[in-house]
């Protein structure tokens, strides 16, 4: 096994905001608030620590949504050192995602692990507890209702509506059987598939199958995973969700940057709404907006109607039916969890780096943004295939048409371009062109336009030579297409496309280990593990 290293930059898949951001670039000093290293922690704990956070709910919440469930040790004393004013979380989210869903879900957790793993060796007298925020309020269940596995998508085929944490897990049975019939009878597809069963069987819905999922894998580093979906933190964001009700300043304030951010040539990630509250129901979770007109708050596409008196009340006696969208969610978290650093993909700091100012009026500390490893997985057969192709790693992120034209045009062992006869050729027409000018200057036009035809046919011919010399190199002209659609499925980087299934059929639970090696987070890296 093998590690390999590239910058973020050197592999052309990131935005040039996130390479700038990772590269420290001075223009985005004012997006964001601590550098991303470990030389700055001690100014993020200083001034976390002024933050004031309502430990003892957050710990009583934990405690509840753990209740029944076993714990090692490690989960019990993290959760109980959130009441100590010297701890601090390390935090990534996702919403729950039928199986884990892509890849790098489990990457990013990894990576918060890894992180609250590094501070903890740094400062010995302060503690740091990898957590795992789990958003199961969003509604888009195209995004979360399927996975790939061995190139087939597996999907869950039930009605869409309503927060996907709360979706019932009766009707998954056919998905689950269908996975475990692509994996098949591999002693690792066994253990794999006991925790996927057990969890959907025994689960009531989505958001608890996929708690008990993640508990389940991450439990021996100390993982904390915390459901957002909980009345008692509404109830502590309630007090900036009035505001944004009533008076709202995330859209003057997310604007203000993002003018900024398109000033510098970057592009908007999230659009601020007037109202930036959904209204959440078992069945629906709806946008929240103001009627001018009518001197009244609607919550689209039903017939719930509010006066600013009705609503007021209705989020003092109902917080968990109000929920934070892109815009407010980061805010939710970071008011709720003793927290230092968020550990996300390039798309998720990009909109972070929007919300700054934001978080300064409601005085939340902002977190340092730490950027997720990516990785990419090449197996033994796709290492063998790179060597006999002599593809470089930065080869496995060009384009592979342009693979596979340099590959037959280094290999080839005749002349392929005509390059010097095309030369040659407008030498000799120029002579022409000059001979018939002199003879009636008319002439130069049809004499250059022959001129033209000729070389068309030669470039023709040109193509046909080279589709010739491609047949001589089938081997290796599919070997490459291999591997690109194995690091690139579907033309997806290969940790937004796979699900972890397919490196635990092979390697079982030590995938895990594997990843986590390989994972060392406020680097510049983009990992390539490689098999040998």
């Amino acid at each position: 096994m093998q590690f390999h290293k590239l910058s973020f930059a050197e592999t052309g898949q990131f935005s040039q905001l996130i390479v700038d951001y990772m590269e420290g670039q001075p223009e985005l000093a004012k997006f964001y608030k601590y550098p991303p290293s470990l030389e700055s922690y001690d100014r993020v704990i200083s001034e976390k620590s002024m933050q004031d956070i309502d430990r003892e709910t957050l710990v009583q919440v934990l405690k509840d949504q753990y209740a029944g469930v076993a714990i090692n040790d490690q989960v019990r004393d993290n959760i109980e050192a959130l009441r100590d004013s010297n701890t601090f979380t390390i935090t990534t989210a996702h919403q729950p995602v039928i199986g884990t869903g892509p890849l790098y879900m489990i990457i990013k957790i990894l990576a918060a692990i890894n992180l609250a793993e590094t501070l903890n060796e740094k400062y010995p007298d302060v503690r740091f507890v990898p957590v795992y925020w789990s958003g199961g309020e969003d509604h888009d269940f195209e995004e979360i209702n399927h996975l790939h596995v061995f190139g087939k998508t597996v999907t869950w085929e039930a009605p869409a509506g309503g927060p996907v944490g709360r979706m019932s897990t009766e009707s998954m049975s056919d998905w689950v059987e269908e996975l475990e019939a692509i994996l098949g009878d591999h002693p690792n597809a066994s253990s794999w598939m006991k925790l996927i069963t057990t969890s959907y069987r025994d689960q009531p819905t989505l958001a608890k199958a996929n708690f008990h999922i993640m508990h389940q894998l991450f439990q021996s580093y100390g993982l904390v995973v915390l459901s957002s979906d909980e009345p008692r933190l509404k109830a502590l964001f309630s007090p900036i969700m009035e505001q944004e009700l009533f008076a709202p300043k995330s859209p003057s304030l997310v604007a203000e940057k993002v003018a900024a951010l398109e000033k510098l040539g970057y592009h908007e990630q999230a659009h601020a709404r007037d109202i930036n509250l959904f209204y959440l129901m078992d069945e629906f979770r709806a946008r929240i907006t103001y009627n001018e007109s009518r001197d009244r708050y609607e919550v689209v596409d039903t017939d719930i109607k509010f006066s600013e008196d009705t609503l007021r009340a209705e989020l003092r006696d109902h917080p968990e039916r109000f929920s934070p969208n892109v815009i407010l969610r980061p805010l939710f978290q970071e008011s709720i969890l003793p927290n230092l650093a968020y550990v996300g993909g390039g798309g998720e700091l990009a909109y972070w780096m929007q919300y700054e100012s934001l978080f300064e009026h409601y005085k939340v500390n902002f977190p340092m943004l730490v950027l997720r490893n990516s990785v990419m997985w090449l197996d033994k057969g796709a290492h063998k295939k790179r060597l006999q192709t002599e593809l470089t790693l930065h080869d496995l992120f060009r384009d592979v048409d342009e693979l596979i034209k340099e590959y037959v045009k280094e290999h080839a062992k005749d002349e392929l371009s005509l390059a010097p006869q095309k030369r040659a050729l407008r030498d000799l027409f120029a002579e022409v062109v000059e001979m018939a000018v002199a003879i009636d200057p008319t002439l130069e036009k049809p004499v250059k336009g022959e001129e033209q035809k000729t070389i068309n046919s030669l470039e023709k011919l040109e193509a046909k030579l080279l589709r010739a010399e491609k047949h001589k190199f089938d081997t290796a002209v599919n070997q490459i297409r291999w591997i690109k659609n194995k690091v690139f499925p579907e033309g997806k980087l290969q940790e937004r496309y796979d699900n972890i299934a397919m490196y635990w059929q092979k390697h079982g639970p030590a995938c895990i280990t594997m990843l986590k090696e390989a994972i060392q987070p406020l680097e510049d890296q983009f990992v390539i593990i490689e098999e040998d």
